[in-house]
């Protein structure tokens, strides 16, 4: 079972001590994502965090080790806070609100991010490493409140660890609906392997001007990868959003254009 993975060794501390810590750790996520891929739940290649392309900018680093890659994100599962959030918008958090997972760090570096205390790449960040069971456990907690949906916020960088999350949630026999609230800096391959686990996406649209998306949040291709990754968004699933009798939101998109004051 999924409990048996621990996420919560510090790979670093393996690093500075027992190399053969670090191994354990990757051949157990190994294992977990290749049980994930046999039963077609996800085609995540096992190895992707050895070797990370998980987002357009392609590190190629070895997440399970020092070798950070853009992200300064781990492999383990490092999130900010998850919670109870009334602050999306009515169609997505309804009337009882939506359990957001907010993923530590981002694969964009905007200078004006309104969560820069948990998305700066910096090391002083709100941040902590959950175990799985932890997780689990804080998510099922909201939605036997009544809450609908559980929300993945900045999870670009956290794709393999975000479908660990929801197969272990649908595993305690829950069905809440999946939301991707993405920056839109995404790859099409990595979208088109969630097609049918993402129930709604909600893309940021930000820049249409390289200059801008380079001077602003340190990604001058963000135009070009955006619109290719909403394109795939849309592709899976169309132009209507669909509600359920309360008017909440269980599948479509909803996009999100940055507008500047002035």
């Amino acid at each position: 079972m999924f409990d048996e993975v621990t996420f919560t060794i510090n790979i670093n501390k393996y690093l500075t001590t027992e190399k053969a810590g670090c191994w354990l750790v990757f051949v157990k996520l190994q294992h977990c994502l290749m049980r994930l891929s046999e039963t077609r739940f996800t085609k995540t290649d096992p190895t992707v965090l050895t070797e990370c392309t998980v987002c357009p900018h392609n590190c190629r680093s070895n997440r399970y080790s020092g070798q950070r890659g853009y992200c300064n994100a781990g492999a383990g599962f490092e999130i900010a806070s998850i919670c109870l959030h009334h602050g999306e918008e009515p169609p997505v958090g309804g009337i009882t609100g939506i359990c957001n997972v907010f993923f530590s760090r981002c694969n964009l570096q905007c200078i004006y991010c309104q969560n820069c205390q948990i998305s700066s790449n910096s090391e002083d960040i709100v941040n902590r490493e959950w175990s799985l069971h932890e997780i689990v456990g804080k998510i099922t907690y909201f939605l036997d409140k009544g809450c609908k949906a559980v929300g993945f916020v900045s999870p670009s960088h956290m794709v393999p660890q975000m479908l660990i999350i929801i197969e272990a949630i649908k595993r305690t026999g829950r069905n809440p609906v999946i939301i991707y609230n993405t920056n839109a800096y995404e790859k099409v391959e990595v979208l088109r392997n969630l097609e049918g686990i993402i129930d709604v996406y909600i893309p940021d649209f930000k820049y249409s001007d390289p200059e801008l998306a380079g001077g602003l949040s340190d990604a001058r291709d963000y135009p070009e990868v955006a619109e290719k990754a909403i394109k795939e968004m849309f592709r899976q699933k169309g132009a209507p959003l669909i509600t359920d009798d309360d008017g909440q939101a269980i599948s479509g998109m909803i996009i999100r254009y940055l507008v500047f004051p002035g």
